[in-house]
């Protein structure tokens, strides 16, 4: 009878708790806490690593992770690499943006997209009015290339070309704020989620001269009006409990641990979402 009773509690607990599955998990340094959040609350077995969006992706294209919590997309190339095709997909999972920081005491107040793009870019992107330029270029920071929030920005304000050989790049969104806080006549840009920081604080953008400006605030976060708006993803195989454990993320008890850091998806998102998880 004991027997019985502890079969009867192992399946029970089979589908949060998988035995015959190691489940390894890969996450951003962003992700990290939040993805820590889920593990802790659903009970999970998991290996989770941090590292950056670029190893994170390599790892699960050579089959080393199972699930991964990054702030993009996989590119193109990417998901040409993942062999079977069709092993991985890919669900949003919340939301963040690309904030433009500054030091507390200066002057800027807010930029154009353009602007930013004479800023940061070899070349004028052609998704954006030009305006009138800014004042003397400051000092520039940037997040290289194995970090998310590169390519959002890369993407969206230079439209796909290389930033500028002068721009100083930096390999996490800390460091790029801790850049910017000891520099006075500093640019950077790094993930709304830090802005909470007291001696930096966040630029409103416009999309173009006549645009109203937004600074990355929740609300515009939620309604997308402000323009370096972008998805949090995780991107995971069939494992038994990478599914679980995406289930759990799109659940309110999920999202709520997510919004502790970031701006939680809206209601049509997640079930979107989950019916994705569910084919």
């Amino acid at each position: 009878m004991k027997r019985l009773l502890r079969l009867l509690v192992l399946i029970s607990v089979w589908p949060l708790v998988p035995g015959a599955e190691t489940l390894t998990v890969v996450s951003d340094r962003l992700m990290a806490p939040v993805v820590a959040d889920w593990l802790n609350n659903t009970g999970i077995e998991a290996e989770h690593r941090t590292t950056n969006a670029l190893t994170a992706v390599q790892q699960l294209i050579q089959g080393r992770a199972d699930v991964i919590a990054i702030g993009r997309p996989l590119s193109d190339g990417e998901r040409r690499q993942i062999r079977p095709p069709g092993r991985v997909r890919s669900l949003p999972v919340g939301i963040d943006a690309i904030a433009l920081y500054v030091p507390r005491r200066s002057p800027l107040k807010e930029l154009t997209l353009a602007q930013l793009a004479r800023w940061f870019g070899i070349r004028p992107c052609h998704r954006h009015r030009a305006g009138a330029p800014a004042a003397a270029v400051p000092t520039r920071f940037a997040l290289s290339p194995a970090v998310a929030g590169h390519d959002h920005f890369v993407h969206q304000v230079l439209c796909d070309a290389p930033l500028r050989p002068d721009v100083f790049l930096l390999n996490s969104d800390r460091e790029v704020i801790e850049a910017v806080a000891r520099r006075q006549g500093a640019i950077g840009f790094a993930s709304a989620a830090l802005g909470a920081e007291p001696r930096i604080r966040p630029l409103a953008l416009r999309r173009g001269v006549k645009s109203r400006p937004y600074l990355p605030s929740r609300q515009h976060l939620e309604s997308g009006r402000y323009p370096l708006t972008h998805f949090l993803y995780l991107h995971l195989t069939a494992n038994a409990g990478a599914r679980a454990l995406t289930r759990f993320a799109l659940t309110s008890r999920g999202q709520a641990l997510l919004g502790r850091r970031f701006v939680a998806l809206p209601e049509s998102a997640r079930g979107r979402a989950l019916d994705v998880l569910v084919r």
